[in-house]
Parts: structure tokens; C-alpha cells; sequence
């Protein structure tokens, strides 16, 4: 038995469509579909994909930016697509690749809650934060506003 609620929907963290494209294509949203599939077969799992979030044009590539500066180019740059949406009131994780100062994944979730959907946490690939076992993950907040 599972622990996660079923069911349970992915969704990919918004990138640029523009990155996208020059990429190939969206690495993000082909790590939750696998992991969805891995869920389903596993553990027996109900599990869909959802890429219902993007970022609009006027957001900048973020290499190279602080907490601030991210969370900043994030704010009201984080689209929501209703076609690609999972059902109202439902159980989602948010998917992304590296995790860095948490802005992209707290923006995503805000336009999520904003829609009535029940963010339960994010599943990310890697950390780019430090971190310590005895203490946890050391990082600052991005900032709120």
C-alpha cells in the first residue's frame, strides 16, 4: 500500500518554451512521465503527468542569479495552462531537475494552490544546495513578496 494519495498527479516545473525548443524538447516533463510509469508499475501507484505550468517570455534564463534576483524573474512569469491541468482539488508534486534556491519550485506551487490544487510536495533530481545530515539543507529562503 501506498503511502502518497491516489491519485496522484505530476507536474513538471515550468520552463521557457523557447528553452525548450532549442533543447528538444522538455527534460522535465519526460522525468515525470517515467516516474509516473514507475509509480503505476511499482507500487501500484495511480499516477498522471500534468505539464500545466510554463514561463512566459519575460522571464530571463536564470544562470547566474541569486535567490533574489530568481525569485524576482519567477514572480507573475509562471503561466498556467488549463488544457494540460490535472482535475480541481487534486493531489499534485511538483517535478523538477535541480533544485537550487527553491524559486522556481515556491512559484510553481503558489500559481498551483492559486488554482485549487493540493501541492504535496516536489520531487527534484539533484540539489545544488549544501547539505549536512546532521543538520539538514543549509540555504536561504528566497525572499516573499
Amino acid at each position: 500500500m501506498s503511502a502518497l494519495p491516489a491519485p496522484l498527479w505530476l507536474v513538471p516545473a515550468p520552463s521557457r518554451r523557447t528553452s525548450a525548443r532549442r533543447r528538444g524538447g522538455d527534460p522535465v516533463t519526460l522525468m515525470a512521465r517515467r516516474a509516473a510509469a514507475v509509480a503505476v508499475a511499482t507500487i501500484d501507484q495511480p499516477c498522471g503527468v500534468a505539464p500545466c505550468l510554463f514561463t512566459d517570455w519575460r522571464a530571463a534564463d536564470s544562470v547566474g542569479l541569486d535567490a533574489r534576483e530568481r525569485a524576482d524573474n519567477l514572480r507573475r512569469r509562471v503561466r498556467w495552462s488549463a488544457g494540460a491541468a490535472p482535475p480541481a482539488g487534486s493531489d499534485v508534486l511538483i517535478v523538477d531537475d535541480v533544485f537550487t534556491t527553491g524559486a522556481t519550485i515556491a512559484c510553481a506551487a503558489e500559481v498551483l494552490r492559486h488554482r485549487g490544487l493540493a501541492v504535496r510536495g516536489a520531487l527534484v533530481v539533484a540539489s545544488a544546495v549544501p547539505f549536512d545530515h546532521a543538520a539538514g539543507p543549509r540555504y536561504r529562503r528566497a525572499p516573499d513578496g
